[in-house]
């Protein structure tokens, strides 16, 4: 973010002595890591709009935040250019494989005449509220005050979030950034906080990575286990030499489950459950509903409100999972990327079709993995593991993923799949379909 911080007359005399700089350094040192110091090492002040390097300590994977930070930059060093005069916070973040190690953070002055700002606390830019939250908590970030608000507050944040108020509600991991300014002085600053999930340590069982499923089951049956919301990827491993990349499995032998879950800030959890055959209590957990899709019309009249199956924060959910799956869709207003996706504008070729075939069968799959029932009480959505005969496609799941290539590289048979996607999206050729 590139903001201008106005000049402000109270500069403190030490400054002045010292020069154009104002570095600030916190550091949280941790055990595992001796007596090492958290330093960003780099200028302190740089001319207007000129090009800078900051640095972190040698020996970790790093992830970055600040002005001008692109997302998701993980090299030690990162270079930035082009900052208009005023303060400019940094922050790096630092990791021994997937585990935390500690936070930096510096403060660069850039130009002649950077505003330093008041010394009042109200006017520096602190955000406070926890850094890490669970899978689906809704956590509330605050800026700062004294005793008199005279700011106003602009937020930026993951997924194209933006607010204006002092305080906001979020549920979405990533990183969040707050400018204040004060009306009165115009003084302007620009902080970050990031937002991880919990359990990003990769220990078993722990964190909010927890398999969901029964204990149990009668021999010749099928269980389904569902791992946590909200990962980027998932990957399971069990008897029988299984291997899946699904958020849920649908499985048939006894024994050890394993699941590593890697969220989008590349943070892995890994979990296990145990199935024994012998039926039991938990038998009434078992019974689910496979096979539940709905097609793109049906969609599409959600998107329109002519159908109140979905509500309309469900529908916002589903869309953001079609987001964040389907490498073919990059939307920041995540229900009108969605519907747009759906009811595209223009003569209907071919491959606008695949692409609304594909929103359609992804918000089937995210339906189903969000837990998401129409309000007649049906199952709506289509297990990612289901099999299906398609060349080069085993699953659903698999469907999704060819298309999905098909569309980032602009060819392929798309008359093709676009038959086979309306099949499963209609609920043929997948087995029995529930609700009928």
């Amino acid at each position: 973010m590139n903001v201008p911080f106005a000049a402000h007359s109270r500069r403190p005399a030490h400054l002045a002595m010292l020069g154009i700089v104002a570095v600030a350094l916190a550091c949280m040192a941790l055990p595992t890591r001796g007596n090492a110091q958290c330093v960003i090492s780099g200028p302190e002040n740089v001319t207007e709009g000129a090009r800078f390097t900051l640095c972190a300590p040698s020996g970790y994977t790093y992830r970055w935040t600040g002005p001008g930070v692109p997302s998701g930059v993980t090299s030690r060093c990162v270079t930035l250019s082009g900052r208009a005069t005023g303060l400019y916070e940094y922050t790096v973040t630092l990791y021994s494989g997937d585990t935390f190690q500690d936070r930096c953070t510096q403060t660069v002055a850039v130009g002649d005449n950077p505003s330093y700002g008041s010394d009042r606390p109200e006017d520096q830019c602190t955000i406070t509220g926890p850094s890490v939250m669970a899978s689906g908590q809704t956590v509330q970030l605050c800026g700062t005050v004294g005793a008199i608000d005279v700011h106003t507050y602009s937020w930026t944040g993951p997924g194209g979030y933006r607010a204006a108020t002092r305080c906001i509600s979020v549920s979405r991991p990533g990183d969040y950034t707050l400018t204040t300014r004060n009306q009165v002085t115009g003084h302007e600053r620009t902080c970050t906080q990031r937002v991880d999930l919990s359990g990003g340590g990769g220990g078993n069982g722990t964190g909010d990575c927890d398999i969901t499923g029964p204990d149990s089951f009668d021999p010749g049956t099928r269980v389904r286990l569902c791992g946590p919301s909200g990962g980027s990827s998932y990957r399971w491993t069990g008897p029988g030499n299984l291997t899946s990349t699904s958020s849920c499995i649908t499985v048939n032998q006894e024994g050890t489950y394993t699941l590593r879950v890697r969220d989008s800030y590349g943070n892995v959890r890994e979990c296990t459950h145990y199935l024994d055959a012998t039926g039991g209590p938990n038998d009434a957990d078992e019974t689910f509903a496979e096979n539940c899709p709905r097609n793109y019309i049906f969609w599409s009249a959600v998107c329109r409100g002519s159908r109140s199956d979905v509500s309309a924060n469900e529908l916002r959910s589903i869309a953001r999972f079609v987001d964040e799956h389907g490498q073919a869709f990059n939307w920041t207003g995540d229900t009108d990327g969605l519907c747009q996706a759906l009811r595209p504008t223009g003569p209907l070729t071919q491959r606008k079709q695949a692409a609304r075939q594909l929103a359609a069968l992804y918000a089937n799959l995210g339906a189903a993995e969000l837990g998401i029932t129409a309000r007649n009480g049906q199952t709506i959505g289509l297990d990612a593991d289901t099999p299906l005969s398609f060349r080069n496609a085993r699953t659903v799941g698999e469907l999704a993923a060819l298309v999905d290539r098909m569309l980032v590289r602009g060819r392929g048979n798309f008359a093709s799949v676009n038959r086979v996607m309306q099949s499963v999206n209609s609920g043929r050729g997948i087995g029995a379909v529930c609700n009928e």
